[in-house]
């Protein structure tokens, strides 16, 4: 198991918002790093995460007057720090603030930087998650990127502008979760992130107020056994079984439609070599996919259940024309499986 460990939260570096106080600038910040640092030093499984849930490169008003501030220079005076102990391979990455801004696009080419991340947020259903993941992998010198705060199951969609209620925007379900890490990871993101709206704040309303006026009330124990969380395990089990790094997003798999936004977009992967295919369906509609794209005669057909981690099998295809394929009856969305049967890879 590794740690994800912050040095800090991100408003004791920038005031924009929380409750602070600023206490970093370049000098303490590289001190602070350093010594953290030797403190953990012969612990192997640290992720260090530098951020905080904020921005670099903000705007900022002082005395009436809004002007820019940058504090690329303070977060690189940590991992520096940092590096002074444990060297080039700490493994560091940054924690953004939520909507499309990734680290790529403010501090992709620092040295420090081993991972880029955005955070696709609680903000909204319509967040493309995926299209963010496409953007990064695009960049040189090539980063592996990861939503590091997708939609928290059964957290209410943007309950912070007052007009949130439960009949129109209502909370995160499994399914969106689902719906968003699937096709994240589809894209070639390097891994997912849950989260529960109960469990991050530890919700015991004995104790403290909820933080929000949509929660459902649901202790933080009962929260650990939420329906997407239990489901999280079989993205990874699918992920798992075939080979893992030549998988590539590819849309030219599918020749029907292929959606347009959040609600029915598909996206597909394949391996680099053609040996395999997985498509997310967000939706149960049938699904016309060129069989060229993956090699061998034979294909073997699988749909898989992001639900329960069950596949069932298909009618084997073959030939290398456009075949449609529609899914088992029950369930919203599905994972299509298609193997050059050559392989012989386990059903996962």
């Amino acid at each position: 198991m590794y740690v994800g460990l912050l040095p800090t939260w991100g408003d004791k570096v920038t005031p924009q918002w929380g409750d602070g106080p600023v206490i970093f600038n370049e000098e303490n910040a590289e001190i602070y790093g350093a010594t953290l640092a030797k403190r953990y030093a012969h612990y192997w499984n640290i992720l260090w995460i530098l951020g905080g849930d904020r921005p670099v490169i903000y705007k900022q008003k002082v005395d009436g007057v809004e002007i820019e501030r940058d504090d690329r220079p303070i977060w690189r005076a940590m991992a520096k720090g940092i590096e002074s102990v444990l060297g080039t391979n700490a493994f560091i990455t940054y924690h953004p603030s939520g909507g499309p801004n990734s680290t790529s696009q403010f501090i992709h080419t620092e040295p420090w930087l081993d991972m880029n991340a955005f955070q696709s947020g609680h903000g909204s259903r319509e967040a493309e998650a995926w299209n963010w993941v496409l953007r990064d992998l695009a960049l040189k010198p090539h980063k592996p990127t990861l939503d590091m705060e997708p939609c928290y199951e059964d957290h209410p969609v943007n309950p912070w502008d007052g007009k949130w209620t439960r009949k129109e925007r209502g909370y995160f379900t499994a399914y969106d979760v689902r719906a968003r890490t699937y096709r994240s990871v589809f894209a070639g993101a390097c891994g997912v992130i849950y989260g529960h709206h109960e469990i991050w704040q530890f919700l015991n309303p004995d104790l403290y107020p909820p933080s929000n006026v949509g929660d459902t009330l649901i202790p933080w124990q009962a929260a650990a056994k939420a329906e997407g969380a239990y489901q999280m395990q079989h993205l990874k089990k699918l992920m798992l079984s075939r080979p893992y790094y030549s998988a590539r997003a590819d849309q030219n798999l599918v020749t029907s439609r292929q959606g347009s936004d959040y609600k029915d977009l598909i996206i597909a992967s394949r391996d680099e070599n053609g040996t395999f295919a997985f498509i997310y369906l967000p939706q149960n509609a049938p699904i016309s996919v060129d069989l060229k794209k993956i090699t061998g005669e034979k294909k073997n057909i699988t749909w898989y259940d992001p639900r329960t981690g069950k596949s069932l099998k298909e009618k084997d295809a073959t030939g290398k024309g456009v075949v449609t394929f529609t899914p088992p009856k029950g369930g919203q969305d599905w994972v299509l499986i298609i193997d050059d049967a050559t392989y012989k890879y386990k059903t996962p």
